[in-house]
């Protein structure tokens, strides 16, 4: 009895344990929180938030906030799972924590990421894109590193696209999208020779970029204008992605400007929700690296006295003329300093479904490492998007800049004789005018060289939905550009001297609009057809006014304006050119498998001569989803297979303004000082499009989702390619613009991304690759051209248009010190018996890679992240400035590389430096200057640390990043620079390359 009482309390006690403890464990409480893109900090709605192991489940408000029930229990050991198409998978612990921030990542290169395609449709996933197109995000754009354009900033982030360097600030930059798609200028005896822009389009927002280049203006604008690069007034931090577009299917739309490609840049706008504040800091300083290896004083004194000797001067004469054998001035730490970079950034969005609005502010100071060079812009963009009504939405962006440059330093150039004293004994500057160069320190405290402008980029755009799948829209946009140069060489150092001082001033002023109105239809038929017609007509126009001014004779240096010149001279031009089209675009889709797409586009420009001022491009591209057929559909390694192809027409417009139909100049020069015109060039009505031929075979592959690889196979056939030619002095011109050849590109893009580690910590590998060859393969009227020996560039069948043509190199010869060269026939013989016409010169090599692209990698773990860029190119050829080692020709008056210290001094050296003279015979275009441009460069490592929300709570809920970059950091070169001497690192540029280390933050409320 006893026992079976003790037995009953037992489980009494056990069941009411077991009911106690079920109660605690269905006490219930809520975690909440919010989930964010870890681009920019917008909330993203939509996101499914699951409780890992339950079928408990929520998604996130259009504000990216979430609320999710949960037990004690749950709270305290579960796992929260967050997950959006198109986006990395995250997992986040509880702890017991009640509210949970989360930021998602955008996964690489998935078909569901939305592609722009154009400025003419709206995005669209990119399963549904049959074109060549690749996109890079803001985050893929890495804007927080030093670099003053988003242009150099697309370097080896794209397959296919080679970005040309180069170390000056706010100039053009060229971009070549999968090889050069125009001639390249050849030089004639009277002006630079006209060929097509070989230049991308660049459309922002709808709205065309006008292009930065010579055009048709007179002779007077030929020499000291400088060129700023229109691409800099857009700020990186405002852009939200980059579309480039390669093949035909995808820039057949845009016709007769698309040849050389299309990049559209769409910048950010507001998102519906609570209004965010964003505040970004960052500076930096900027180190020489790679500078070229200078003679010192005495070296330089003895090379000096060396050449006066070799030329038969007495041993007295040839020290006198030498110089000082103890003076040794530093000029290149004279004339440069550590660059310094600052950026300030601010913008402010939000809004509601109905208005959407964006607001930024920022300012760009660079100073270069070379003194009298610096940078300064200031960036405002707004942008506002509103549901006026149901069916009626409008657009509008404004975006102004304003900018200021120096481009005062010319050390670089002319490198100044290091056996001179910098200064006289009073202070004042030391005086070289028996040397014929001006002392730099005296040009970077008394002459100037420097711009003022802006630039003003903006359009509105009405979209009405008319019917239910039937909408018109309509937009405006104008891009306006405006540069003055002031340059002034004052009468105190050798630029001015004889001339009493020296100012002259160039305005540029562009002033392009674009305005065009469209339909589009979208059916679907029984749920399984989907179509999609575009069909609008387009009007542009492009106005550009120069004005140059020049005077001569101040009386005081300070009073430098025009007006003050003793002497005045002027000049303007004019150049305009209009255009209309007529474009449409229908494409198919069924169920979500097979696609076709169809674009055409008719133009009309005044760039041609009257009959042929019209022509028309079209395309049609196919697609295959072959991974939604029923045989592939549940294969578990595979999760995309697609193939595309494409083929079509594109044209290239852009050689200037009425060159077709002959240019006049007027001037006061005529009879009784009347104004009088004369024909500056021949007209050619004849003149016609050059037209391209693209030939686009792409696969996609995604495998065990995580690795993405697409590649693209290509052909690009461009005929009755442009080039002004030299013809015939009966004519009365010595050249005219033509259509002169065909030539062709071929080559293959990849990339392929890969998400490496997935979890708590994640990787990922981006790697991009674009091969090219391109041929010339008709010079019509079997023909070939040739620019100077200097430029040493070919027209001519067989060859590239890139095509470095010159003379191979043999050595020195042992006994007398002259260069050797091996003629057309094969044989070596010395330098004064080789005939040096550009007729008997030949192939030495391409100035274009063989192949180039970057390596990218990604580490994050929490909120650290770690971002590694390589680039990397191979097979390029460059020809560097032979002035360097001029043999001792201009000893007299400049410095020299120190690998003339290694020169031919006496019968029996064996050198590759000959024996220094100014009267032997020189060859400039010769394989002895002539580089392997094959390189590895470790362009950026950046390091970005979020602050976590338990610190940044206490400060009101802000998101705070802070990050440091280092940039440039170090090179690999194929062909090494000998030691102590000089190579490819170092003679690549004019001015050296800048190291960059920076650091910066970046608060978000």
């Amino acid at each position: 009895m006893r026992v079976a009482m003790i037995l009953r309390r037992c489980l009494l006690y056990f069941f009411f344990s077991l009911f106690v403890s079920s109660l605690s464990a269905q006490t219930s409480s809520s975690v909440t929180g919010d989930v964010l893109l870890d681009e920019d900090s917008q909330p993203l709605p939509g996101v499914t938030v699951a409780l890992k192991g339950t079928a408990l489940a929520t998604a996130t408000d259009n504000n990216g906030r979430f609320r999710l029930t949960l037990t004690a229990r749950q709270l305290t050991s579960g796992i929260l799972v967050f997950s959006l198409v198109g986006h990395n998978r995250r997992e986040a612990r509880i702890n017991g924590r009640t509210i949970i921030r989360v930021l998602l990542s955008k996964a690489s290169n998935t078909m569901t990421d939305v592609v722009v395609t154009n400025s003419y449709s709206k995005p669209r996933r990119k399963e549904e894109v049959v074109g060549s197109i690749a996109t890079v995000s803001s985050k893929e754009l890495q804007t927080s590193r030093p670099i003053e354009s988003f242009d150099k900033m697309l370097e080896g982030l794209v397959a296919g696209v080679q970005v040309e360097p180069n170390t000056e600030l706010g100039t053009p930059v060229r971009i070549n999208i999968r090889g050069q798609n125009s001639l390249t200028p050849l030089l004639t005896s009277n002006r630079t020779a006209l060929t097509t822009s070989a230049q991308p389009l660049f459309v922002i927002d709808g709205v065309p970029i006008v292009e930065q280049r010579r055009g048709d203006e007179t002779t007077a604008f030929l020499n000291n204008e400088q060129l700023l690069n229109p691409l800099a007034g857009v700020n990186p931090d405002d852009i939200e992605s980059i579309s480039v577009l390669k093949d035909a299917s995808a820039v057949a739309i845009y016709g007769a400007n698309a040849s050389n490609g299309v990049i559209i840049i769409t910048t950010k706008k507001g998102k519906a929700g609570r209004t965010r504040i964003g505040i970004g800091y960052s500076a930096g300083i900027n180190v020489p690296f790679n500078r070229i290896k200078w003679l010192s004083g005495q070296d330089y004194h003895t090379l000096a006295k060396e050449l006066y000797l070799n030329e038969g001067r007495s041993p007295f004469d040839a020290e006198l003329l030498a110089g000082s054998a103890e003076v040794n001035t530093p000029w290149f730490e004279l004339t440069n300093r550590y660059g310094s970079f600052t950026n300030v950034d601010v913008d402010l969005s939000g809004g509601n479904e109905t208005s959407q609005f964006r607001v930024s502010a920022s300012y760009l100071g660079q100073q270069a490492i070379q003194k009298g060079n610096d940078l300064g812009k200031f960036y405002l963009r707004m942008r506002l998007d509103n549901q006026l009504t149901k069916k009626l939405r409008m657009g509008v962006v404004l975006a102004p800049t304003i900018t200021k440059k120096n481009a005062l330093n010319v050390y670089g150039e002319v490198p100044i004789v290091p056996n001179v004293p910098a200064y006289e004994a009073d202070g004042s500057f030391y005086q070289l005018g028996t040397l014929l160069v001006p002392n730099p320190l005296a040009i970077l405290a008394q002459n100037k060289a420097y711009h003022e402008g802006g630039s003003l980029n903006g359009n509105i755009n009405f979209d009405y939905s008319l019917l239910k799948n039937l909408r018109i829209s309509a937009n405006f946009g104008t891009d306006i550009l405006i540069n003055k140069l002031n340059l002034f060489e004052s009468a105190q150092n050798a630029t001015g001297r004889t001339k009493g001082g020296f100012a002259q001033i160039y305005d540029r002023t562009n002033f392009s609009w674009i305005g065009f109105s469209q339909l589009n239809w979208s059916p679907v038929w029984r749920k399984i057809h989907q179509f999609d017609f575009t069909a609008g007509v387009e009007l542009q126009s492009q106005h550009t006014k120069l004005l140059r001014g020049e005077g001569s004779g101040f009386s005081y240096y300070r009073l430098n304006e025009l007006s003050n010149a003793q002497s005045q001279s002027s000049a303007s031009s004019r150049q305009t050119s209009n255009a209309y089209s007529i474009y449409g675009q229908a494409l198919y889709n069924y169920q979500q498998k097979y696609f076709v797409t169809l674009s055409g586009r008719y133009d009309a420009a005044s760039v041609f001569g009257t009959d042929v001022s019209s022509t028309t491009n079209a395309s049609v591209g196919m697609g295959w989803v072959m991974s939604k057929e029923s045989w592939l559909k549940n294969n578990r390694w595979l999760d995309v297979l697609r193939i595309r192809a494409s083929y079509g027409t594109t044209g290239n417009s852009r050689i200037g303004s009425y060159e077709a139909r002959g240019l006049y100049e007027f001037n006061s020069t005529g009879y009784n000082n009347l104004v009088s015109a004369y024909p500056s060039t021949t007209a050619n009505p004849n003149l016609g499009w050059e037209k391209s031929y693209k030939t686009n075979l792409g696969i996609d592959i995604g495998l065990f989702k995580r690795i993405n690889i697409t590649a693209d196979v290509y052909e690009s056939i461009v005929d009755d390619a442009i080039s002004l030619l030299n013809i015939p002095a009966e004519n009365g011109f010595p050249s005219v613009l033509a259509n002169t050849a065909r030539m062709r590109n071929r080559g293959f893009d990849l990339n392929i991304s890969s998400q490496n580690i997935t979890g708590a910590v994640n990787w990922t590998t981006t790697l991009t690759l674009g091969f090219n060859k391109n041929i010339i393969q008709e010079v019509k009227n079997k023909s070939s051209f040739y620019s100077s020996s200097e430029n040493a560039s070919v027209l001519r069948e067989g060859v590239s248009t890139s095509a470095i043509w010159g003379f191979t190199w043999a050595g020195v010869d042992p006994a007398t010190g002259k260069e050797l060269f091996y003629n057309k026939a094969g044989a070596v013989v010395p330098v004064d018996l080789l005939d040096i016409s550009m007729t008997n010169a030949y192939y030495l090599g391409d100035r274009l890679p063989k192949l180039q692209g970057g390596l990218i990698n990604n580490v994050s773990y929490k909120g650290l992240t770690l971002t590694v860029n390589l680039l990397y190119s191979l097979g390029g050829k460059r020809l560097i400035n032979y002035r360097n080692e001029w043999n001792g020709r201009n000893l007299d008056n400049r410095n020299q590389s120190v690998n003339l210290l290694d020169r031919w001094q006496k019968p029996g050296d064996v050198t590759n430096i000959p024996r220094l003279s100014r009267t032997t015979r020189f060859v400039t275009n010769s394989s002895r200057f002539l580089y392997d441009d094959t390189y590895l460069k470790l362009s950026n490592v950046t390091l970005t640390y979020t602050v976590p929300k338990k610190w940044t709570d206490k400060l009101g809920g802000v998101r705070l990043t802070v990050f440091a970059n280092g940039t440039n950091l170090l090179y690999w070169y194929k062909e090494k620079s000998p030691a102590g001497r000089n190579g490819l690192q170092e003679y690549k540029f004019n001015f050296p390359e800048a190291r960059s280390f920076t650091w910066g933050v970046r608060a978000s409320f």
